[in-house]
This record gives C-alpha cells, sequence and structure tokens, in this order.
C-alpha cells in the first residue's frame, strides 16, 4: 500500500528516472548497425527503454501497452545477436553464398525492425505527448513535438543506412549474369564496404543530433513544476492500473505479443542454420501471460512457458552446433549417415523434448485464453480453439520428424510450410475475434 509520502517522493523524481533511463538507453542507438553486427548491442537499450516507459505507464494505457511492446524488439535484436555469431567468421568474405546470406538477414531484420520502430515511435512520442497534454505540461508539448519528427527520422533512417550496402551485393549476382558487363558490376559491388562506411558516418552525425534533441525533451520535463504537481494529483486520486481501458489494453498487448511469439514458430533456414529461434517464442508467451494479469490467471501458461524455455533453448543450439560440422554433404541423408550414434541419439531425444515442449505449451495457451474469454465475455468460445489446436498439433508432429530425422526435411518442408502458415492464420484469426469481442464488452461495461 503506498503511502501519501511515497507517492510524493517518487512522482518529484519520476521525470528526472524516466530521463535518465531514457537517455542511457537511447545512447546505444546512437552508434550504428553494419550488416548484422551491432557496435552497441541494441537489445541493452530497449531494456532501458523499458525501464524508462515503465516509470510513466501507470499514467497512460497508450505507454502501458508500448513497455509491453519493446520486449518484441528485444527478440529482434537477440536473432541479431544469433545470426552475427553465426556469421561472424565470414565477415569479410565476398564469397556469393555468403554475402547473399548477410543480404537476406539484413533485409529480413530491417524489415521487421521498420515496421516495429514506426508503430513503437507512434506510441511512445504519441503517448508522452498526451501524458504532458493531460497532466498540465504545456511547457514540454513543444519540446516533446520537435523530438517527434527527429525521432522518426533517425531510426527509420537508421535502418535504411543499414540496409542499403547490402543491396550491392545483386551487383555482385549481376556479374555472375551479364557476363560483358561484368567489370562493371563487380566494381559496384567493392563499394560495398566504403558503402558501409559512409552510411555509418551519416548514422553517426543523425544519431548524435536527434540524442541531443532528447536530452532537451528530458530537461524541460523536469524543468517543469505544474507537470509534476499533476502527476502526484493522479497517483493519489485515480484508481488507473484498475481502468477498463488499461484491462482492454492488456488483453490487446497480450494478445500481440503472444502472436508474434508464435511467429518464431515459422523455420527460416538460411545456410542450414535456424534464424528463428523458438525459445524466442517462449518468451514472447510467457510475456503475454505477464500482459494479461489481472484479466485472467495465467498461471499454468506462465508455468508451461518457463518449462518450453529452457528445453527449446537447448534444442536451437544443438541444432545450430551440428549444422556447419554435418550439413555439408552431397545430401542430408549422406550427411545424416556420417553423424556418430551418440548425434543421432541426441536428434531423438531434442526432437522428442521439442515436441512434448510445444504440445504442452500450445494446450495451455489454447486453454488459457479459452477460460479468459469465457471469463471476460461470459461464452463458451472452446470449439473455436479445436481446428487451430488440431493444426498447432499437426505442426508439432511435423517438426518432431525433422528434428528427430534431418532427411526427413527434404520430403517434408512443403508439408512444413503450409501446416505453420495455415496455423498461424487460423490463430490470428481467433485472436482478432476474441480481442473485438473483449475490447467491446469491457470498454462499455
Amino acid at each position: 500500500m503506498r503511502t501519501k509520502k511515497t507517492v510524493k517522493t517518487k512522482n518529484k523524481n519520476l521525470p528526472r528516472f524516466f530521463g535518465a533511463f531514457a537517455a542511457a538507453g537511447l545512447l546505444f542507438f546512437v552508434l550504428p548497425t553494419v550488416s548484422v553486427f551491432d557496435v552497441m548491442p541494441d537489445i541493452v537499450g530497449w531494456i532501458l527503454l523499458y525501464l524508462a516507459v515503465s516509470e510513466l505507464a501507470f499514467f497512460s494505457a497508450e505507454l502501458a501497452g508500448l513497455k509491453r511492446m519493446t520486449a518484441f524488439l528485444c527478440a529482434i535484436s537477440v536473432v541479431r545477436f544469433f545470426i552475427s555469431i553465426a556469421m561472424a567468421d565470414r565477415i569479410m568474405s565476398t564469397a556469393l553464398s555468403d554475402t547473399n546470406n548477410f543480404m537476406t538477414a539484413v533485409s529480413f531484420l530491417s524489415v521487421c525492425e521498420l515496421i516495429c520502430v514506426i508503430v513503437y515511435c507512434r506510441r511512445f512520442f504519441g503517448g508522452l505527448e498526451f501524458v504532458t497534454m493531460r497532466n498540465a505540461g504545456s511547457k514540454s508539448v513543444k519540446a516533446v513535438s520537435d523530438a517527434t519528427f527527429l525521432g522518426y527520422a533517425f531510426f527509420i533512417t537508421r535502418i535504411v543506412l543499414t540496409l542499403l550496402p547490402e543491396l550491392l551485393v545483386l551487383a555482385q549476382t549481376q556479374a555472375y549474369t551479364d557476363i560483358e558487363r561484368s567489370d562493371y558490376w563487380e566494381a559496384m559491388f567493392n563499394m560495398r564496404l566504403p558503402a558501409q562506411v559512409l552510411c555509418g558516418m551519416i548514422s553517426l552525425a543523425l544519431g548524435i543530433y536527434f540524442f541531443v534533441a532528447m536530452l532537451n525533451m528530458f530537461a524541460s520535463l523536469r524543468q517543469d513544476g505544474s507537470f509534476i504537481e499533476a502527476l502526484e494529483y493522479r497517483f493519489e486520486n485515480e484508481d488507473i492500473r484498475n481502468s477498463a481501458s488499461v484491462k482492454a489494453e492488456k488483453i490487446r498487448s497480450g494478445l500481440f505479443y503472444i502472436t508474434i511469439g508464435l511467429l518464431f514458430f515459422i523455420n527460416f533456414v538460411l545456410d542450414f542454420k535456424y534464424l528463428t529461434p523458438t525459445f524466442a517464442a517462449a518468451v514472447l508467451i510467457y510475456a503475454g501471460a505477464r500482459a494479461m494479469n489481472g484479466v485472467y490467471d495465467f498461471r499454468s501458461l506462465k508455468r508451461a512457458a518457463l518449462i518450453a524455455l529452457p528445453i527449446l533453448t537447448a534444442a536451437y543450439f544443438f541444432r545450430l552446433s551440428t549444422a556447419d560440422g554435418f550439413w555439408h554433404e552431397v545430401s542430408l541423408f549422406s550427411s545424416y549417415v556420417s553423424m556418430s550414434l551418440t548425434q543421432k541419439i541426441l536428434c531423438g531425444v531434442f526432437g522428442a523434448l521439442s515436441c512434448g515442449a510445444c504440445v504442452y505449451l500450445i494446450k495451455c495457451l489454447y486453454g488459457s485464453i479459452s477460460k479468459m474469454t469465457l471469463q471476460v465475455t461470459g461464452k463458451d468460445a472452446s470449439r473455436l480453439f479445436i481446428l487451430p489446436r488440431v493444426m498447432a498439433y499437426i505442426y508439432c508432429a511435423v517438426n518432431f520428424a525433422i528434428y528427430a530425422f534431418p532427411p526427413a526435411r527434404e520430403a517434408l518442408v512443403e508439408a512444413d510450410i503450409i501446416v505453420t502458415v495455415a496455423w498461424l492464420i487460423l490463430t490470428l484469426r481467433l485472436f482478432t475475434k476474441i480481442n473485438d469481442e473483449a475490447q467491446s464488452l469491457i470498454t462499455t461495461s
């Protein structure tokens, strides 16, 4: 139970802590990203921004949703980290297969990051501007508005400048097909390294300018006395955390997290390495369950995610460790034959454990959301979960065969794609329907 003294102390320091955490987090984005390699790891920056937003999330449902969305950007940073580890030994390679792998990985990460960053900036600056305007922060509104444009410009430009040099790999590919002009295309491809340096310098300059503008915005918040007083009053007199809008935001954010987590079950394979680690799905499903605390008791789902996490992590790193040593023969079957008996047994064990963990996680996921739907809407929606659940179990069976007996991937790759896409589409439609009904009932009650 908060006392009046605790409330005043917290709010008196709130903008200062918010500015400190956010400034420290943004510092990690000032230095550019080169190809798949972070000079300063973005994941640290997103975690610090998470701490910063948590200081103000109490006062805005928009910022509360942003606080939870930060985990997805952390997941993209984690994927980038693992890809950079997998490709670290080929950073200076100019072989066509390696450069194409770099371009594919950077393109995939850039598109995902661009979509998320645009949404993040809209919620971050929009939520912050809403908080300042509603809480008598008229002196700070202009500073927030000025930083908004720079925020969009910087983050979007940073991502584009990371991607552009990698697209020069297309010139290298063209050199192999356009023999008459191969010298021209090779010369263009050789501009890749200078382009990375130039784009990095531009990104660095914009980053410094944006960072200074953000520091000015944080200073304005600290110096706005009426803003502090308004926050203190709301903290003492409003039950914000249990309002209908916050409950609606919890459901929306939780289902969003879980949906993004399910995307990590898609098997993106590059050079026989899995780019989308399934253990990230367990982390995001757990985050989704935590996000919906107060709406329904997701204890069983959180327990299932925590059980699945170490199993899926171990299985992922085992598959990653075997990729270089055993998958470069003429066929997957011949590489499997060359494996030792211990490695074959481990393939079967990790395949079975992964399948079991996924089945248990999916069972708890659909069961918990079905019960939440009944509690919130009063309708028994269990029959709507039958088809998505069946497709999910088929997905688990197909991937068990692929993980336990890798040569089966050659025969099951099409089935894997079809089943995975069908499962995710059915689940997305289901979650959309549940979210729409829950939002309507909660906000009108």
